[in-house]
């Protein structure tokens, strides 16, 4: 039998979204292999990776219990990614400690249990991580979700954000809420202890708005001039807008001083549009991420104060 070997590799494995691998692979440069959804290329920034792996370790074996013993021996609990030997994968899985993926409670106060993730190379070589850019397994942010107050699922994507990012606003803090309209993201602030400004020409769904520090504004959200509007401690927008538009209103709220921390859906039309997402990102205190429960569109977010 030949001797087990384990070394560290200079790449990333970064793992697409199911319906997004074209965007991840026009992102990335000097890609190395594509093993299904993996994308294995050198380490960089990453906006459409649904998770990244950091440190990989590249895992040469020979038997299916030689696989097993090297990896306990890495970390305790892991997640594989099966893209071919399925079989194989599946024995050496059954070996190992796995994580429950359960749906996440929200929000989620208890710490998830570390774990590491791997996947088969080929027959004979495992790709392993316990270094993972995401919280949760593979990214997947699945919660619990309340199918009884929120008048639409558009609240996912605030809730991941503030899972996926481990921040809150504080409470009692002052938030707009652009395109508030049915009421989603209005739910999820002031559920936080949030006083809520919600800004639509549209009505909020009659329990939203009836909800304690919720002020409904009907009108055009971008008909809000920042130079007269008090300062705001976040502004959250989920408008369906071109990018240049958002972008032209949100550095007018930080040029005038009135807000500097902010959660906006950016909405993509056709193909996507990087010199524009770059704008963003040069916003000082800036990340784009493509959320789990974002279709062909992103989320800017920025923190510097509350």
């Amino acid at each position: 039998m030949s001797p087990l070997t384990i070394n560290k590799i200079p790449h990333h494995v970064f793992l697409a979204h199911k319906d997004f691998s074209t965007e991840l692979l026009d992102e990335l440069s000097a890609v190395v292999q594509q093993l299904d959804r993996l994308v294995i290329a050198k380490p960089q920034p990453s906006i459409w990776a649904q998770d990244v792996w950091r440190d990989v370790v590249e895992i040469k074996f020979e038997s299916i219990s030689q696989a097993i013993q090297a990896l306990r021996a890495l970390g305790k609990n892991w997640i594989f990614f099966p893209h071919k030997f399925y079989r194989r994968a599946n024995l050496i899985q059954e070996g190992l400690q796995t994580v429950a993926v359960n749906r996440i409670p929200f929000p989620n106060l208890k710490p998830i249990q570390p774990f590491g993730c791997w996947t088969l190379h080929d027959a004979n070589t495992i790709l392993a991580s316990t270094n993972t850019q995401k919280n949760v397994p593979l990214g997947a942010y699945e919660f619990i979700e309340n199918k009884q107050i929120p008048p639409n699922r558009a609240y996912l994507k605030l809730w991941e954000v503030f899972t996926s990012l481990n921040f809150f606003p504080d409470k009692k803090s002052l938030c707009l809420d652009l395109g508030a309209s049915p009421g989603g993201w209005t739910w999820v602030l002031q559920s936080l202890g949030c006083r809520v400004i919600a800004v639509d020409k549209a009505e909020l769904d009659p329990k939203i708005g009836r909800l304690a520090n919720v002020t409904a504004v009907k009108q055009s959200a971008f008909a809000l001039d920042a130079r007269h509007h008090e300062p705001v401690n976040w502004l959250f927008s989920d408008v369906i807008c071109y990018p240049q538009k958002l972008y032209t209103f949100v550095s007018r709220w930080i040029e005038f001083g009135k807000c500097q921390n902010f959660v906006c859906t950016i909405k993509l039309q056709g193909k996507t549009d990087n010199a524009m997402l770059k704008k963003f990102l040069d916003i000082p205190n800036s990340q784009i991420l493509h959320l789990y429960h974002n279709k062909h569109e992103v989320t800017w977010v920025r923190r510097v104060a509350q």
